[in-house]
């Protein structure tokens, strides 16, 4: 069988100026002369070979194996160029190449490998009609470009699995990318073919700096033959932050072509080892002030920390003084893909301060919260000559939990809804409730089975769901936090067979069917909504949701979150329409019910952890 797949780097190898014109050369011209004047063109080893398949001459200008092979092979069968009969399917075809020719009076390039004492010797040759008996091959040595080839592969491989990121820019073709490797798409979301021969007006990814200001760098760097270095964060394709060094170098070929080299260095991990060294010696020099945190103090941050969360992100920091306790937004804990603009975020803020009000009423407190433009939440702590009545739920922090479980399919009596319905809402907040087989609950539903098709369907959404997911108890322990194997009733599992389950359990149709029993199987559905979508209704919002959960708790409702009409900005403006509200946005949907049983605790982690100075 002849190889065909050199035929695209036939005219590479043999450049017009160095073919051999086969028509030049008369039937009758006397053969060595012939030949002479063929190698005063050809870089090549010369082989004639007879209708009987028999070497009849070699020339050559190379000092190669495979000339100094076949001139001593003059005579006999091409059998004989391949010694050892270890190389005999490397002979067929050499073989079938010449007996082509000579059938079908046409040009056959043909690739083999010759193996000899150990070593391997890759060719490139060409077959044609010398005259009516002979076939002249030309055969050219190519292993040095095998080699090349081969080197080329292994650099590639090693830069694509190096831990940073690598690309290298056209300095003459508008810094158009030349070269991609892997860490750059997994930290893009931009494939290799998306990007190389593209520059950067051309191909948008998340960097430091506009597609002009890295222009005017690469130029800069070119021109000045200096090194730029910077770092900051970038957004990453799975939509977390992380923290970016980043390298550009002036190299050029040896034609001087002019190229940049940048270097993507990942230093999140680095940076956080510093904030937890950081971190561990402040709270070395806090160890003596912990001593001084009242007992009281101590007790409200155990309770706020039991708040709901996005994904149990526990998005919240403390600092503790002498009459207040300030809850400030952890914002690394952000989930940009789901909750765009930290609404998630702030409404978990507002039910760990609600936690903390219930518990410091509950230890003779009178705690009065104050919620500031940046974000940040001071409770202002004075003694109270009288518990007052809101305190009676602070058994029910404790007992609290999302449960996503198949609920019992009983309803919920009048009179503990109008418990739920009664429940104190803050300014500008509004609840709705409906139970099953109203039409409100049926638009309802419909709502969260596209919400499904659209976040099921995002690769950002998953990706960042699947980062907070905790595949086994190991992996719970090491973190305290996220969304646990075991809310989800899988059992533990070492984490890559787990972590291969519950990832492929993330489509649309199967979480639709889900949902679908458990909205089945629920006896009412509850809607939350803002009448101004600000900050401070996002934290007014918690506190009034963090109230509505325990009292839930108090009556045995179980309750989970189905916000995903909310979480889709069009379908949120299409729901509210749907359902004739005027003046009111939602923001948060809950299933109510009786579970079958309780569901495991999610993991949290503890108030010293989120202590800050």
């Amino acid at each position: 069988m002849i190889n065909r797949k050199i035929n695209t780097f036939i005219p590479e190898l043999y450049p017009k100026n160095e073919r051999i014109n086969m028509n030049s050369l008369e039937s009758g011209s006397n053969v060595q002369s012939g030949l002479e004047m063929i190698m005063e063109k050809s870089p090549d080893t010369i082989v004639l070979v007879d209708r009987n398949l028999t070497l009849v001459k070699v020339i050559s200008a190379k000092d190669d194996y495979y000339h100094y092979l076949a001139n001593n092979c003059i005579g006999k069968q091409p059998q004989a160029l391949f010694p050892d009969g270890k190389n005999y399917d490397q002979y067929e075809i050499y073989r079938a190449a010449v007996k082509r020719v000579f059938e079908e009076q046409v040009k056959v390039d043909f690739s083999f490998e010759v193996s000899f004492e150990g070593k391997n010797y890759y060719y490139l040759s060409q077959a044609s009609l010398f005259n009516e008996e002979l076939v002249i091959v030309y055969t050219r040595n190519v292993s040095s470009l095998k080699t090349e080839k081969n080197l080329q592969e292994l650099i590639n491989t090693i830069l694509d699995r190096l831990p940073l990121g690598v690309f290298v820019k056209d300095g003459d073709n508008h810094f158009n990318y030349l070269y991609w490797n892997h860490f750059m798409e997994e930290i893009t979301g931009i494939e290799t073919r998306e990007i190389e021969g593209h520059d950067d007006f051309e191909v948008n990814y998340n960097a430091l700096m506009t597609a002009e200001e890295r222009l005017e760098t690469d130029m800069n760097v070119i021109k000045t033959g200096l090194t730029a270095r910077f770092k900051g964060k970038v957004k990453s394709a799975s939509g977390d932050y992380r923290d970016i060094e980043i390298a550009k170098y002036p190299i050029s070929l040896n034609n001087g072509k002019p190229l940049v080299l940048a270097l993507w260095r990942d230093i999140t991990s680095e940076l956080a080892t510093e904030n937890t060294l950081r971190r561990t010696r402040i709270l070395t020099k806090m160890a003596l002030r912990i001593s001084d945190i009242r007992p009281d103090f101590i007790y409200m941050m155990e309770q706020a920390v039991k708040a709901p969360s996005g994904h149990n992100t526990q998005p919240w920091l403390f600092r503790v003084q002498k009459d207040r306790i300030q809850i400030l937004p952890d914002m690394s804990k952000s989930l940009p893909a789901v909750d765009p603009d930290n609404r998630e975020l702030f409404i978990s803020l507002g039910c760990a301060t609600e936690n903390l009000c219930i518990a410091a009423e509950a230890k003779g407190y009178t705690p009065l919260p104050f919620f500031s433009g940046s974000g940040e939440i001071t409770v202002l702590l004075s003694e109270a000559s009288m518990i007052k009545e809101t305190s009676g739920l602070i058994e029910e922090i404790s007992v609290r939990q999302t449960n996503r479980g198949i609920y019992s399919g009983e309803m919920i009596p009048s009179d503990q809804l109008s418990y739920l319905r009664n429940t104190p809402l803050e300014e500008n907040i509004s609840l709705h409730l409906w139970s099953k087989g109203e039409w409100e609950f049926d638009t309802l539903s419909s709502y969260i089975f596209a919400g499904n098709n659209r976040q099921m369907n995002d690769r950002l959404f998953k990706r960042e769901l699947k980062s907070w997911m905790r595949f086994n108890k190991n992996h719970v322990r090491a973190t305290s936090d996220g969304l646990s194997y075991a809310v989800f009733g899988a059992p533990n599992l070492p984490r890559l067979i787990s972590e291969t389950i519950m990832g492929s359990v993330l489509k649309a149709g199967i979480q639709n069917r889900g949902d679908k029993k458990k909205l089945d199987s629920s006896s009412h559905l509850a809607l939350f909504a803002l009448r101004i979508n600000t900050l401070p209704e996002w934290f007014a919002l918690g506190r009034s949701l963090q109230r509505f959960l325990l009292r839930a708790t108090e009556k045995n409702i179980a309750f989970a979150f189905l916000n995903q009409p909310c979480e889709v900005r069009d379908l949120s403006g299409l729901l509210a329409k749907d359902l004739s509200f005027t003046n009111e946005i939602p923001a948060l949907i809950l299933r109510l019910g009786y579970a079958k049983r309780k569901m495991p605790y999610s993991p949290r982690k503890s108030w010293r952890e989120r202590l800050v100075p």
